[in-house]
């Protein structure tokens, strides 16, 4: 193999990869030796079930009252209003204060529904929505993959509950089903931005993990990797420095879909400067 590096501590590629494995071995035993008992695998997976039975169940349930109120100290929400208003005013003797991009968000989601739906139906899909904002935002210490289990699961079933409903079929409707999706995944992104997509403290320590992980590979050059990137041209570079500006951008965003249009401008400069080479 080659040489070693100070990284490998003086070993060869091959002796690296092999002391690799053996470390990962090690290292793997002793954090999953305990995690793997039998007995504290079955409680958590009770209590894995349990919490998210009741969470779900929690998110679904139709509320008395349509409240679209935060737990968080920055952001408060409104109170919604009776099916007979005006749906997109803010219907309550009290507008609470909420963050420009939640206010935003709001505006741009009651438009859409009066505009497109029924009063009522514009109504019950604004009902639920605030409703499970509330929910998810009440999640702080929840396992993240059953957060977004539950949050995709109140998706597919507003989902079917419009398929399913002759207003969504009625030729006064101009927009389909998954246009209100849309909307309302845009909304529920926004409002509870802070639950879904903010680092805790265990990403954090990941992500630290990880920074100082690739700053061990800082020797790895283009050649390493044996693509065929032409550095040498400047609109190569330039088509790198774009991809690398998108990725920086997506923390910049809410929305999910935002984040992912990054991921594909940011793949298509990869494509884009790969092509040109």
């Amino acid at each position: 193999g080659f040489y070693g590096t100070p990284q490998w501590k003086g070993r060869c590629s091959k002796c690296w990869r092999a002391y690799q494995m053996e470390e990962r071995k090690t290292q793997y035993y002793t954090k999953n030796k305990e995690l793997l008992s039998f007995e504290k695998f079955e409680g958590r997976r009770k209590l894995s079930t349990e919490s998210r039975s009741f969470t779900l169940k929690s998110i679904l349930r139709k509320s008395s009252s349509v409240t679209a109120s935060s737990n968080s100290p920055q952001e408060t929400a409104y109170v919604a209003a009776s099916p007979q208003s005006t749906l997109s005013s803010p219907v309550t003797p009290i507008r609470h204060r909420l963050s420009e991009e939640s206010s935003s968000a709001y505006d741009h989601f009651h438009e859409f529904l009066q505009n497109n739906l029924p009063q009522t139906a514009a109504y019950e899909i604004a009902q639920q929505t605030h409703h499970a904002v509330d929910k998810i935002l009440e999640q702080q210490n929840i396992n993240m993959d059953d957060l977004s289990g539950m949050v995709q699961h109140f998706y597919q079933a507003l989902a079917d509950k419009m398929r399913h409903s002759p207003v969504m079929n009625d030729s006064v409707v101009n927009v389909s089903v998954e246009e209100v999706m849309a909307e309302v995944e845009q909304y529920i992104c926004v409002r509870a931005y802070s639950t879904l997509f903010c680092a805790r403290a265990d990403e954090e320590t990941a992500d630290l993990t990880l920074q100082d992980r690739i700053r061990s590979l800082n020797w790895v050059t283009a050649g390493f990797l044996e693509t065929t990137l032409d550095f040498s041209q400047e609109s190569v570079r330039d088509k790198l420095d774009e991809a690398i500006t998108e990725i920086i951008d997506m923390n910049s965003h809410r929305g999910a879909a935002e984040k992912l249009q990054c991921l594909v401008r940011c793949s298509k400069m990869i494509f884009e400067a790969l092509k040109e080479s």
